[in-house]
């Protein structure tokens, strides 16, 4: 029995001492697994041989469940280490001992003490609050990159199965759940956008996202609206057949439910907003009882809000929330990531950077999350991207993709401001902006649906930031929702804090569609404000021939960026995914969120994602 364990120990001596830096240094092992896989001084090859059996239990249930103990250092004397080294055949394999030198590149400090041993030091350990665990490195069987809308969902969906540990990693703070009352109260507020916790607060404010988990969700409007079926039924030859209006309405419809999506209390229609209603029937367009109805095609009505009272309900309350007992779930917040690790066609795990300190996060799949403006920025840092981008950020080309970053789809805004006459004056309680909608086809329009949307709003005006703190500024809001223009992201460094070169292009298409339509918004703008009982509170001097020669120079947008990561065939250059979120190329890296969406919806996309691509991806990703 001993000859067995010391044949037995000899072999795990060897795996350890040949292979241990590289593990420690390829899964993020904490100091104390590590040290209890080589031992605290390699303790001589006898000790080895003898425990062998015992250390490769403790390993293999470290590796098994991911979880690692909480030491700090490992104590490593170079010349008991060569002595070993020397018992096992004199194997130095320079590969390896190079991994120890690496080690600094991922924040472990080297310290030498007076018996000439050298200590490796761990990153600072960040104290969670939430489960008062003391982490270093992670590890989940599938890491979901991004905390907004479709994090949320994605996280919850696949944590139903309790034996996948899910972690979701988010930038921005984590407020906790709805219940325990520590969200600030600008984010809860459904009656004014929020912008304190923005990704790039000096922005315009038509690409204002929320850096905290809910993502936009948590800072927007709250508008609820569901885009016309031809929109969906696009995506079928995107999707081989997979997706389409009739495959993705159910979904919708529980979105609707999950978000406690309400109509605009009787105690909040203002003035203003009656009369739009009311000027827009007076010039021939249906009163809309539901704007989302199957045969509200175009007409004029109130907007459905995902609020409770005042409260805005956010896509963190309405599906992380029931999610966050669960214990295969984590939640990381206050991380950035920094890359995708790749080993070959598959993710090994993400570089994240936490507390100031860089960590790795082993996967075994990983879903991006981040949106139309943050998913490609972190896949051209990680290699993957159009190759020339990749050269002149300095990133190597793991996977050329010439689509990461392209097809950039808003849906463009031109804003004609009034004049409020003295009747007009801002409410004395607070009420949302903008409460009404007109659903307007303009004479390019396609199909039986409206390409237009006209958004009537009035109260304090926004500064350059997007801050409501002005005094009382009514306009009209023409967006128009079926654009050719395309537009693009880019990285603007390996820097992952860096802010993105994000380009719309708005009003760009060579046929000049886009303008054109816009355009006839302008002219029922025109016609809507003539109507009497709008007339009492705003007028409108006719635009000039300069001011319509001058629509689209002015670049806005309607807060709806997809595209960048379009779903399509694989032998599409212009496609980034296939239609279970696969990254083309790649075996285990999806992405769940509004950058796969091929064609634009007429409506907020963050309600055209929530549950169909959350839910839908999952049901055809091939995860652990």
């Amino acid at each position: 029995m001993f000859a067995v364990l010391m044949a037995f120990g000899s072999a795990i001596e060897f795996c350890l001492v040949y292979f241990g830096p590289q593990v420690l240094i390829a899964t993020g092992m904490s100091a104390a697994a590590a040290s209890a896989a080589l031992g605290a001084n390699f303790l001589g090859i006898l000790i080895g041989r003898m425990v062998g059996a015992t250390l490769t239990r403790r390993v293999g249930n470290a590796v098994s469940t991911g979880r690692w103990a909480c030491g700090r250092s490992i104590a490593i004397h170079p010349r008991k280490l060569r002595r070993s080294l020397r018992a096992i055949r004199g194997i130095r394999d320079r590969a390896s001992l190079d991994c120890w030198r690496r080690l600094p590149a991922l924040g472990w400090a080297a310290s030498s003490s007076a018996t000439g041993a050298t200590s490796w030091t761990a990153p600072d350990a960040r104290m969670n609050e939430k489960n008062g665990e003391t982490m270093v490195n992670f590890q989940a069987d599938v890491v979901v990159v991004g905390g907004g809308a479709a994090g949320c969902v994605l996280a919850s969906r696949l944590s139903e199965d309790a034996s996948r540990n899910v972690m979701l990693i988010e930038a921005g703070p984590d407020y906790g759940p709805y219940d325990a009352g520590g969200w600030p109260v600008d984010l809860l507020d459904c009656r004014s956008p929020a912008r304190s916790h923005d990704w790039d607060p000096g922005f315009p404010p038509h690409y204002s996202r929320a850096r905290v988990i809910g993502g936009s969700s948590v800072s927007s409007g709250c508008w609820t609206l569901i885009g016309a079926p031809p929109d969906y039924d696009a995506w079928r030859s995107y999707s081989d057949g997979a997706w389409d209006y009739a495959a993705l309405a159910p979904y919708l419809k529980d979105a609707m439910r999950d978000m406690r999506v309400r109509g605009v209390p009787d105690a909040d229609r203002s003035d203003w907003h009656r009369a739009i209603v009311a000027g827009a029937e007076d010039i021939g367009f249906s009163g809309l009882e539901d704007v989302n109805s199957d045969d509200a095609t175009e007409g004029a009505g109130w907007v459905p809000l995902n609020a409770i009272a005042h409260t805005r309900w956010n896509a963190a309350f309405a599906y992380l929330d029931p999610a966050r007992g669960r214990p295969n779930l984590r939640v990381v917040a206050d991380a950035l990531v920094v890359r995708l690790l790749i080993e070959g066609d598959r993710a090994i795990g993400v570089e994240i950077i936490q507390s100031g300190q860089v960590k790795r996060v082993a996967a075994g799949a990983v879903v991006l999350a981040a949106g139309a403006y943050g998913n490609p920025p972190l896949l051209m840092r990680s290699g993957i991207g159009p190759e020339r981008l990749l050269r002149e950020l300095g990133a190597p080309t793991v996977l050329s993709l010439p689509g990461v970053g392209e097809n950039l789809v808003d849906h463009a805004k031109v804003q004609i401001s009034l004049e409020p006459t003295t009747e007009h004056v801002l409410p004395d309680h607070e009420a949302y902006v903008p409460q009404s909608l007109l659903k307007v086809r303009s004479t390019l329009a396609e199909d039986d649906y409206w390409d237009l949307h006209i958004v009537p709003t009035a109260g304090r005006a926004e500064d350059s930031l997007g801050r409501f703190v002005g005094s009382l500024e009514i306009s009209v809001h023409v967006f128009m929702l079926t654009p050719r223009s395309r537009g693009f992201v880019r990285a603007r460094s390996l820097d992952p804090s860096d802010t993105p070169i994000i380009n719309p292009r708005y009003f760009s298409d060579a046929e000049g569609h886009d303008r054109r339509v816009a355009l006839d918004g302008v002219d029922i703008v025109h016609d809507l404000v003539a109507a009497s009982p709008i007339r009492r509170l705003a007028t409108l001097k006719p635009w000039t021939s300069a001011q319509r020669d001058a629509v689209g120079q002015t670049q806005a947008g309607y807060w709806h960026p997809v595209g960048t990561c379009a779903m399509g065939p694989s032998d599409d250059p212009a496609s980034v995914v296939g239609v279970d979120g696969k990254v083309h190329g790649l075996t285990n890296v999806h992405v769940g969120d509004a950058s796969l969406i091929p064609v634009i919806p007429r409506a907020n996309t963050n309600r055209a994602l929530t549950p169909d691509r959350g839910h839908g991806v999952i049901s055809v990703m091939p995860l652990p």
